[in-house]
């Protein structure tokens, strides 16, 4: 903001050139902020930039693995300029392998740890290429023509097989891949896809094409690497460090597994036609045991225990009834025990009614699962304060007269006895009980 001391004398042309000039530095300032922003702005960029080229600098990522380990062995082995232009990382299945493969390439089986079995392919230009340069020390400048590999091919490649895959394993240790890319050496040739597919026997594989700039753009060509997928292997202990409880962990985890188990009291077998009438309400006929006799089966009908049904806190529940085997001590939980201590409270309560009753087949049938009968008269009164009548005080009654209750043969015979079915009905006979009392007749000699 310009300031004025004192009083100004000016005209109006004066005034308007002092309206301009303080736009013009207004504009210039705003002009030089949004310029010194943008600096601001592009040197975070720069510094960003630089932190993430470092960062990917230190990390080793598959690709970067497999450029290095290529480049440093075509070097050393055959002092030929080799660059990766390309890499694409795939997983097949086995059945879909020989699809991302050609039939005309250099195919190489490669044995890996514990019978693994992998595969490296060679197009036609990058064979070319690395036997040029072991037998003339150039590369000719133009494409090679197609021929069918040989076994003098396959063992001239073998060095290069074997020192790629050494240095991709090495690159790769200290990272999650690493696992899978150890161990693999050079095998045998194959002759075609079909040996491949008979050879590799892992259910996926991966899959790493490579595209190859080969002595300075002299030739074009591919390789591919298959390697098997397989499982992480598990980290060693530290030492003084124990194993988990595996037989822990796995019974936490089967216990979590639901699981239905069925009571069934009986089987009821009824025609079609019957099944076809049922409604609600209608009533199926049950045995009486079975309620002592009730079945626990899981699955399809496969018999777990014998049970007896009863109740417990309100609900339907059956108690276990088997044998435990001689030597066999079963660890059960104090919980589990408590409620067993429940039930059998529940179902003795009917079972202790049913004992009290006479058995007049001399003995009492306890439920207890076809263990036999027991002695009745467990819960009879005690009849300790009768008298005892077997001192001999009893009255003789040798002077009564005899009752012989056999049939006398002298009876007279009555014959056929005539039918009395037409007597009248005597319902409506008077009532005598005002009759007079006649105990002081005399008695008839």
């Amino acid at each position: 903001m310009l300031k004025l001391a004192g009083f100004l004398h000016c005209n109006k042309g004066q005034v308007n050139q002092i309206n301009d000039r303080l736009l013009t530095n207004g504009s210039a300032k705003g002009g030089v902020r949004g310029m010194a922003e943008a600096r601001s702005n592009a040197v975070l960029r720069r510094k960003a930039s630089a932190a993430r080229e470092v960062y990917q600098s230190r990390a080793m990522s598959l690709g970067k693995a497999i450029r290095m380990a290529l480049a440093k062995s075509a070097d050393e082995l055959f002092d030929m300029p080799l660059a990766v232009t390309g890499v694409e990382h795939q997983v097949f299945q086995q059945d879909a392998l020989p699809a991302a493969m050609s039939n005309e390439s250099l195919l190489v089986l490669l044995d890996g740890p514990d019978g693994a079995r992998g595969v490296v392919s060679f197009d036609v230009q990058t064979l070319a290429a690395l036997i040029e340069v072991q037998t003339t020390g150039r590369v000719v400048p133009k494409p090679a023509d197609p021929r069918a590999p040989t076994p003098t091919d396959a063992a001239m490649v073998a060095p290069l097989v074997d020192d790629v895959l050494d240095r991709f394993a090495e690159n790769l240790a200290e990272e999650e891949q690493g696992y899978w890319t150890c161990g693999y050496r050079f095998g045998v040739r194959l002759e075609n896809l079909r040996m491949m597919e008979l050879a590799l026997e892992a259910p996926d594989f991966n899959l790493i094409r490579l595209n190859l700039d080969l002595f300075s753009g002299a030739k074009q060509g591919e390789m591919v690497i298959v390697l098997p997928v397989v499982e992480k292997p598990r980290i060693p202990l530290a030492e003084g460090e124990k194993m988990p409880d595996i037989g822990a962990l796995l019974s936490e985890a089967l216990m979590k597994i639901p699981a239905q188990i069925d009571a069934v009291l009986c089987r009821v077998t009824l025609p079609l036609s019957a099944v076809g009438k049922l409604k609600v309400g209608d009533c199926l006929p049950i045995e009486r045991d079975a309620l002592s006799d009730t079945i626990l089966e899981v699955g399809k009908k496969h018999k777990l225990a014998e049970s007896r049904l009863g109740q417990m806190n309100g609900f339907r529940a059956v108690r276990l009834m088997m044998d435990v085997p001689e030597g066999v001590q079963l660890s059960v939980p104090e919980d589990v025990v408590a409620m067993a201590g429940e039930f059998e409270k529940s179902v003795a309560a009917p079972v202790a009614a049913k004992a009290s009753l006479p058995d007049m087949a001399g003995g009492t049938d306890r439920g207890n699962g076809g263990g036999g009968r027991e002695p009745a008269g467990d819960d009879l009164p005690d009849l300790s304060d009768l008298p005892d009548l077997s001192g001999g005080d009893l009255p003789d009654l040798s002077d009564l007269g005899g009752l012989d209750m056999q049939p006398q043969s002298d009876a007279p015979d009555l014959g056929e006895l005539p039918d009395l079915g037409d007597l009248p009905d005597l319902g409506d006979l008077p009532d005598f009980s005002d009759l007079p009392d006649l105990a002081d007749l005399p008695a008839l000699d």
